[in-house]
């Protein structure tokens, strides 16, 4: 027999069974325990109570304070400044569309008035005044101007010269000379 063969028929037992140890009180140790755990969930119950009355108190302090700060403008001197200053800034807007209704009004009184210039069959615009300046309505009705002016040949620099003789853009050719093209104003 072996070292382990006295234990052979030993079995093993945990005695988890609080209710059968008596204490020299006479009572049992689960008992012990039971109350114990019922004194603390008590006393726990209690301080949550507790804990959810103050902070009901100290929500109804908070809502029942006003603020700290004087946050309203409006009863000082740049609080007044400010109601001022608006009601000018509306006065002087007012005035403004006042004045700009007025001057349409008067600039749409004037396209009223104003007496058309017709196409004659030619495509010309009428109008006498123009027929002989050298600026007359060309046939599309544009005004054209000389793009060749007369400039003294002395004032420009060799290549400008020579640039003037090869393009007459640039003022070759004729002093006098108008190009083909209308220049529209």
């Amino acid at each position: 027999m072996g070292a382990l063969g006295k234990y052979k028929n030993v079995e093993q037992r945990t005695d988890d069974d609080a209710y059968d140890d008596v204490m020299a009180d006479g009572r049992t140790i689960g008992q012990a325990r039971d109350e114990l755990a019922a004194k603390s969930k008590a006393r726990r119950k209690a301080k949550k109570e507790a804990q959810a009355l103050a902070n009901a108190s100290y929500m109804k302090m908070i809502a029942s304070e006003g603020a700290a700060e004087d946050d309203d403008i409006m009863d000082e001197e740049a609080g007044r400044m400010r109601i001022q200053l608006a009601r000018e800034s509306r006065e002087r807007k007012a005035a403004e569309a006042t004045a700009l209704a007025e001057s349409n009004a008067e600039n749409n009184r004037k396209i009223k008035e104003a007496k058309a210039a017709y196409l004659t069959n030619a495509g010309a615009a009428t109008g006498a005044s123009r027929a002989g300046s050298p600026f007359a309505p060309d046939r599309l009705g544009y005004s054209t101007q000389p793009r060749s002016i007369p400039i003294n040949q002395s004032k420009r620099s060799p290549s400008q010269q020579q640039r003037a003789s090869y393009y007459p853009k640039y003022g070759g050719g004729s002093p006098t000379s108008v190009v083909d093209e209308p220049q529209l104003w």
